[in-house]
């Protein structure tokens, strides 16, 4: 789900570890609105999910974490 190499795109995070990048990520990254998957936007996802906007109002990380609990997991099952 997070894809380190594609978070290496930015220039200025090229040489980070997978490690470091998804430290930076939750550092920083959320709230630089950094994509860290080419197919998962979550800017797009609390724009179409009111209750998750008012919830959450722009933290990506949150957003990311009810992600993963509850969206990626359905939309595997199916």
């Amino acid at each position: 789900m997070f894809l380190p190499d594609y978070y290496r795109q930015y220039p200025d995070l090229a040489r980070l570890s997978d490690t470091e990048c998804w430290d930076h990520y939750q550092q920083w990254g959320h709230r630089e609105r950094r994509r860290f998957n080419p197919n998962i936007c979550l800017e797009s996802y609390l724009c179409r999910y009111l209750d998750l906007r008012v919830a959450f109002g722009k933290n990506h990380l949150d957003a990311f974490s009810h992600y993963q609990t509850y969206y990626y997991r359905d939309w595997e099952t199916d």
